[in-house]
């Protein structure tokens, strides 16, 4: 090795290294540290790679595809168990849904232009006048026992069993649901027990009904909400009210340091918080940040979505029939903005409905009017601001107007009928509606009440299919899959898996064994099995660990005196354990 041209040889060398996540820089140098040189180059220099990627990004989207993979089944059994009847009303009605996306020239029937109904009365154009939407579809099944097209009964089962709502609500069918004020109960108890916080309320009703209403901005809503607590937080209090309150209210941005009033979480990798994304996304992080704080968290989060649940159905019986009142409320709205439009700023009117542009956020925009790929889109809350800096302010004595210009300021003007907000919808409220339209539709097709072996009927299959969730501790069906743990009875190994043999052909008392025992840790050495870290006993060691080297002036404690503040403060108590209580 040369030093510095020369040819004079070195026999000790120092190497440096500079490692970041996506570099290595490196050099070479003597023990006087002057850079080294081989072969003419001086020797240091940087490597570039990728950064290394956690697992988060590919886990959901393998649960993205999953979900997807699971949704299609449904509606595969579904079809199944439609086919012999729709395909002696209908034989192409399978085929021709099943190519609706594609273009005319590209359909095996190239001579069809409509993608639901061919028939010589009754075509697309026919069954869209009278049903706007699939929930006014849904709306005259349930309600209506009078004979309907077996394709109409199709539809409206295939939407609902494709988008069948999420099961974070343990309640009966029959039971009310879960509402806001059993939301709020229970982060009251959460706060009680774990934070030794009360919160209270100068008038809860006003609360509740200021949570509930959807017709007011994030300010004016937070406004109402503290109005209605009327409270103040306490100079040493573990958790803020008024955060909570404003995290309710739907603010952005609001510190988990002010939150749990810790300025230890000030340096979090995730230091702020919205109730209106979805935490899940970020659930794994905000655990390893706030350990068992992330129970308020969430309790907020629930609280929150039963909120926006009560303003979607605004008091009406069914999903369905608040949909189609919002739908007949933005129709009516549009109309009078259109009038308004055309009688204040006429030439603006083109502009604001059918102009589309880049950057324009009008109502072309919005509404997706004559879409095509690359064209300009925009959110609800970009239309309304759009708005509310184009149009005038209208008259005093005009009360309809104003009515939209503060739903317009608000962001809430014109919501439409799919969007974030239908996943806060349980699937209780799916399944009512799926069986009110079985019940009345099984009285006029006669194939929903056949039978099979074991005395189950093509609707009891369909609402089979609709509640069924494969156990957690049963985990992939598919045999071949390199984590598959499920465990089949004798004789069912070539069987398919639908949810009405389900019990019959997995056997979930093995199944969960499999699935716990793989769970089982094991020690690296000896491979015998070992405690979980949170297990009972375990965590009762570390707790030890943890007050053996307590003391009261300068001496430690008695052994009877550990086992009292394990016994009262951890085991008996549920209150967070603080050096005051200590």
């Amino acid at each position: 090795m040369k030093q510095n041209g020369n040819d004079k040889r070195t026999s000790e060398y120092y190497i440096g290294l500079d490692v970041g996540t996506n570099s290595v820089g490196w050099a070479a140098t003597d023990t006087e540290y002057n850079v080294l040189r081989f072969k003419g180059n001086s020797m240091w220099g940087a490597r570039l790679f990728d950064e290394a990627q956690d697992a988060a990004d590919r886990r959901s989207k393998r649960i993205a595809r999953r979900r997807l993979a699971r949704r299609n089944q449904r509606l595969r059994l579904l079809e199944l168990l439609f086919s012999a009847a729709i395909n002696d009303k209908d034989p192409t009605f399978f085929r021709r849904l099943e190519e609706s996306a594609l273009w005319i020239d590209d359909r095996t029937d190239k001579t069809c232009r409509f993608s639901l109904f061919n028939d010589p009365g009754f075509t697309d154009k026919d069954y869209h006048r009278r049903y706007p939407t699939v929930y006014h579809l849904r709306c005259d099944l349930m309600a209506s026992d009078q004979p309907h097209d077996v394709r109409l009964v199709y539809l409206a089962l295939h939407h609902i069993l494709k988008s069948r709502g999420h099961f974070l609500y343990d309640i009966d069918t029959d039971d009310k649901l879960y509402t806001t004020d059993d939301a709020i109960s229970e982060l009251t108890r959460i706060l009680e027990n774990d934070f030794d916080t009360l919160f209270t309320f100068a008038d809860k009703a006003a609360f509740l009904s200021a949570l509930e209403r959807g017709d007011l901005g994030v300010n004016a809503k937070q406004k109402l909400l503290m109005a209605a607590w009327g409270g103040t937080d306490a100079e040493d209090a573990s958790i803020s009210l008024k955060s909570a309150v404003d995290l309710l209210a739907g603010k952005s941005g609001i510190k988990l340091s002010t939150l749990f009033c810790d300025d230890s979480l000030s340096e979090a990798e995730i230091g702020k918080v919205s109730l209106k994304s979805d935490l899940d996304e970020h659930y794994d992080e905000l655990s390893a940040i706030l350990g068992d704080r992330i129970e308020l968290l969430s309790q907020l989060k629930t609280v929150f979505d039963a909120a926006r649940l009560s303003q979607m159905l605004k008091g009406c019986g069914s999903l369905s029939e608040s949909k189609v009142a919002l739908y007949n409320k933005n129709h009516m709205d549009l109309r009078i903005l259109k009038k308004y439009v055309r009688t204040a700023i006429p030439d603006k009117y083109k502009e604001i409905f059918t102009t589309k542009k880049d950057k324009l956020n009008n109502y072309a925009a919005y509404s997706g009017y004559r879409n095509r790929s690359g064209i300009h889109s925009c959110t609800q809350e970009e239309f309304c601001k759009y708005l509310a800096g184009l149009l005038p302010k209208p008259a005093e004595t005009d009360g309809t107007m104003s009515r939209i210009m503060l739903e317009i300021r608000d962001g809430v003007f014109l919501t439409k009928l799919k969007g974030s907000e239908n996943g806060v919808i349980p699937y209780q409220l799916q399944r009512r509606e799926l069986i009110a339209i079985l019940k009345n539709a099984a009285r006029y097709l006669p194939f929903l009440r056949e039978t099979d072996e074991d005395g189950n009927s093509v609707s009891d299959k369909i609402r089979m299919v609709f509640e069924f969730r494969i156990p957690y501790y049963v985990g992939p069906l598919n045999k071949n899959a390199g984590s598959a743990w499920a465990v089949r009875f004798h004789g069912t190994e070539k069987e398919t898996v639908t949810p009405w043999n389900f019990e019959k052909v997995i056997d979930t008392a093995a199944s969960s064994v499999k699935f716990i025992d793989s769970l089982v840790g094991r020690c690296t050495y000896t491979g015998e099995r070992v405690l979980p870290k949170d297990s009972l006993l375990y965590s009762e060691f570390m707790l030890l660990n943890e007050l053996n080297p307590l003391q009261v002036n300068g001496h430690p404690i008695p052994p009877q005196v550990k086992q009292e503040i394990v016994h009262d403060l951890f085991e008996v108590s549920r209150k967070k354990v603080s050096k005051k209580q200590i």
